[in-house]
């Protein structure tokens, strides 16, 4: 978990502790079937995941799978592209992507390899969506997911 996942050993040490100690098994690692979102590791219980990493607080099923339904793994289970919530919410097609192995990393259109800060900064000067969306050979919409994406990104940082 720690090295293909990314987890901090003091959060996986204190899930299965958890899970040991709430579950009454010596064996929690054998016994259940983890769950992460890079972050925190759940364990299903009662058709609701619980995260075991805060102690049992149980998290609306449904709403986290959908997130991670977001991320692509490889088939070793290993993270390899992760496509952002858009403006359209968690159901929305995958229309950004971040990659490491395409734009080192950096938040890209899907398939095309166009920078969304590259976008961004032409909308910024003054280019039309539709003037970008010319130019770069995509739809408008990718243009305005774009664009938004890196303007929400702004307010988060």
């Amino acid at each position: 978990m720690r090295i293909r996942h990314g987890i901090r050993m003091d959060k996986a040490r204190r899930a299965i502790n958890y899970v040991a100690k709430e579950l009454h098994t010596d064996h929690p690692l054998a016994e259940e079937s983890f769950q992460t979102d890079g972050i925190r590791l759940y364990i299903e219980r009662f058709n609701q995941l619980m995260e075991a990493t805060a102690g049992g607080q149980f998290e609306e099923k449904m709403f986290i799978k959908v997130y991670l339904q977001r991320i692509e793994r490889d088939t070793q289970g290993l993270a390899k592209r992760l496509y952002p919530v858009s403006r359209g919410g968690l159901h929305t097609q995958k229309i950004i992507v971040i990659d490491p192995f395409v734009s080192f990393g950096r938040p890209t259109l899907t398939g095309t390899g166009i920078s969304t800060a590259i976008i961004a900064e032409r909308w910024n000067a003054g280019d039309s969506f539709s003037v970008s969306a010319r130019d770069y050979g995509i739809k408008k919409t990718q243009v305005e997911e774009a664009v938004w994406y890196e303007k929400a990104e702004r307010k988060a940082a």
